[in-house]
This record gives structure tokens, sequence and C-alpha cells, in this order.
């Protein structure tokens, strides 16, 4: 009787070698198997263990035998997008790592002959770089600056969640790259959930930029509504960031915190999404006429709005995008403050650029009476000042002391003829005239 039984047992391996060996057999990614369904099941299991996500093709040929091939995750069927022919049907997704069951098949309940098949599998894998769990803000993968990422979203994981860490002020400029044919929902959040801009794409590049002050921010990527079995795929993220380098001490968003603004020196500020608004101070100590040059902020539409300590309105106007302005107006002795604004709807700002100058910080500048007898033109300014003598279309130069006083040398000079006196320090200029008197 046992002879009778282990001659029926080589028997059936002969017949039917593989069938016998794949039942519950455990298979890599990229293998290739052939097999027999018979009976009494006319069924094979395989197990499939996926060492990372990534794509996924389960590839059954049966030739003229109608066969099925099905996946399945912790006991339930996956609902792969598929191929049919008529010798062949192929499955597509995109998967998680994990084990996985793949069930081949006789569709065919009449059909009692052993079937051969050839089963294929193909694996691409994401090589994405999130750390998983990345679902939420709690657990956000950490997206480092100026560097390309690969993430993977699939129906089992439909969203990931990215933090933003910015040291400073800056440009934030967004690219997502996607090709897998998914909707992709992008969505930039700060850390008290205030959404700064949220978009849609489909198969194409985008950039989306903002301007932003410096904390931790999240990225969303992926859908809320999730993804059907399979679907899903790989994409690519980039978040470039340029430090605005402003020198501006936040925060300065209102006149009682305005921050004192140097004359004659340009000053780099910046507005953002969530810093909009920047004030300025300068204290003039005499009358003076100022003058303001600036490189207005790169968002569309900014307005440069100058006040005096009781509020009163001297300059209001619009700036268009990086538009340069220059203005000049003669001002009491008193404090004065310039607001810089954006549009508070808008996430973008942008870096300017400003400089204040003052005639107050002109050179003093006093000419003594020069007569017909004079042999010299004398008077003060500021010490150590350059300063020149111009009479007719000649022109002479000397330098103040160490009091600022100063004197030309002359011969002396007809009635009425005119003495044009200058004196120069760093920050400009200040002229004056005089004509010889007969006493």
């Amino acid at each position: 009787m046992k002879r009778w039984l282990l001659a029926l047992g080589v028997l059936l391996g002969v017949l039917f070698p593989i069938s016998v060996l794949a039942r519950g057999q455990t298979i890599g990614p990229n293998a290739e198997i052939r097999g027999v369904l018979s009976a009494p099941t006319f069924s094979e299991e395989y197990t499939l263990t996926l060492p990372s996500a990534g794509q996924v093709e389960v590839d059954l040929e049966y030739g003229d035998n109608l066969l099925d091939v099905r996946v399945e995750r912790n006991g339930k069927e996956l609902s792969l997008p598929g191929n049919l022919g008529t010798t062949r049907y192929v499955l597509n997704g995109a998967l998680e790592a994990g084990t996985y069951r793949i069930i081949v098949k006789n569709e065919s309940a009449w059909e009692e002959k052993p079937l051969p098949y050839r089963l294929a599998n193909r694996f691409t894998p994401a090589n994405n770089d999130e750390m998983e769990p990345n679902q939420a803000v709690s657990s956000s993968a950490l997206l480092p600056l100026n560097k390309w990422q690969t993430g993977f979203i699939s129906s089992q994981d439909a969203i990931d969640v990215y933090q933003i860490d910015l040291k400073a002020a800056g440009s934030l400029d967004l690219q997502v790259e996607s090709s897998m044919g998914e909707v992709l929902i992008v969505e930039l959040i700060n850390r008290s959930n205030k959404v700064i801009y949220t978009d849609t794409i489909y198969e194409e590049t985008v950039q989306l930029p903002a301007d932003l002050e410096p904390g931790s921010y999240y990225l969303r990527i992926g859908s809320d509504y999730g993804y059907s079995d399979g679907f899903g795929g790989a994409y690519q993220l980039r978040a470039g960031f340029k430090a605005a380098k402003n020198v501006e001490k936040e925060s300065n968003n209102t006149p009682r915190t305005a921050s004192a603004f140097p004359f004659f020196k340009q000053q780099i500020g910046f507005l953002s999404w969530n810093d909009s608004v920047d004030y300025y101070k300068f204290v003039l100590p005499k009358s003076s006429r100022v003058s303001f040059d600036l490189y207005a902020p790169t968002n569309e539409w900014s307005t440069f709005n100058l006040t005096d300590s009781k509020g009163n309105t001297i300059l209001d106007d619009g700036l268009s995008k990086a538009e340069r302005y220059r203005k000049s107006t003669s001002l009491a002795k008193g404090t004065y403050y310039v607001k810089l604004e954006k549009s508070s709807y808008d996430r973008l700002g942008g870096s300017y650029r400003l400089q204040i100058n003052s005639t107050h910080l002109h050179p003093a500048l006093s000419v003594n009476k020069v007569s017909t007898k004079s042999t010299a033109v004398t008077g003060k300014t500021e010490k150590y000042a350059s300063v020149v003598m111009t009479i007719g279309k000649k022109s002479y130069t000397r330098k103040a002391d160490a009091k600022g006083n100063y004197s030309f040398k002359v011969s002396k000079q007809r009635a009425g003829t005119v003495i044009k006196l200058t004196s120069k320090n760093k920050y400009g200029s200040t002229v004056k005239t005089t004509k010889v008197l007969t006493k």
C-alpha cells in the first residue's frame, strides 16, 4: 500500500511539478513562474513582499484558457486597474511596501483538464524620500530646502505632509512635478493651520511662490478623498528658498513699534504673506529737504505713505511691481513715519530697498563779507570739509581746518563780482554765493 502511494506521488510530481510546488509559494519582485492549475481547487496562491513603495505590474498569460488573477492584502481584494486580452490579463497598481497575496484561478468551472499558465510581476520602486508615516502634521517629514525630493501616494497612503522650517524671512518657491495621471491637491499651511494657498494639479509641473516670515510651515500633498485601489504614484517636489536678508526689526507693524531709519544708508526690507506692513521713523533736528529713493517690493501692488507725528498724511503713492520711486519734499523739524504696505490678500510681497536722504546733514557753511579791498575769502564750515571757491571760470579747492575755518587768498576784486563757495561732506554739498562790496 505504501509503495502504491509513493508511486502515485512520483507520477503526480512528474505530470504537474509547478502547481504542486507553487501552492503558497513566496516569490520576490520581478519574478516569473510557470504553473499548472489542476483539480480539485484549480487555483494557486503566491506571497509577494514589496521592500518599498512603487509601481507593480502583475502579468498572467494563460493561452486559450481564460484564467483570472487577483491581488489581496490583509484578506481584502484590491481592485487594481487591468487590461484583459484573449490570452493575457495584466494588472497595474501603485502599492506601498508590504506583503500581498497573488491568486491565480480558473474562471471556467466546467474545465477539468490541467491548465498551464505563466505568471510574472514587474516592480519599479518609487525611490521616494519621505519618511513614513507622514500623513499628518504631528508625523510630518522634514523637507530639506533647495533639494529635489520624490514622494509617493496610493490608496493606502493618500496624503503626505512635510514640514518646512524657515530660519529667516524670504521667498519660498515650491515646485511640484507629477506625471502619474492623478489629481494632486497641494496645500501650504502655517503653524496655526491657516491656509496660505491651495492648488490642484494633474500631470503637470507647477510653481507656487510665497513670501514668508521665519517659522514652521506644513505642506500637504494628495487627496482628502483618497484614491482607488492601485491608483497614485510618484511625484517630485522641491522647496526652493532665497533669504531676504532684510534688516528691519520685527515687529514694526505700527507707528509705536516703528524701526528707526538711518539717513543716507540704503536698507533692505521685506513684506510677506504674514507681514504686510513695515513702519519706519526718522527725526529732523531742523527744517530740511528730505528725499526718498525706493525700489518697490516685487509683488504686483504696494503703497508708500509718509505722515508726521500727528498722523497727517504728507505723501501717499501707489507702487507697481519693482518700480523705482523717487520723491523729495521740504519738512519742518519733527518726527516722521514711513509706511510700506502690500495687499493683505496676496501671499507675495518681496524685498525692497529704501534710502532716505536729508539736507540737515549737509555741511553748514558761512562766508565772511568780501569787499573791493579784501585779499582773502574766509568763512566757516564743517571741520575738515572740502571747500571749493569759484570766481568766473576758475575754481580753487581747500580743506577746512579742525575748527572748520577755511581761507582763500585772492587778488582784489571789482565790486559786484560773484564768488561761489561749495562745501562737501559724505552726505552732500552746501552752496553759498556772495558779491564783492565796495566797503
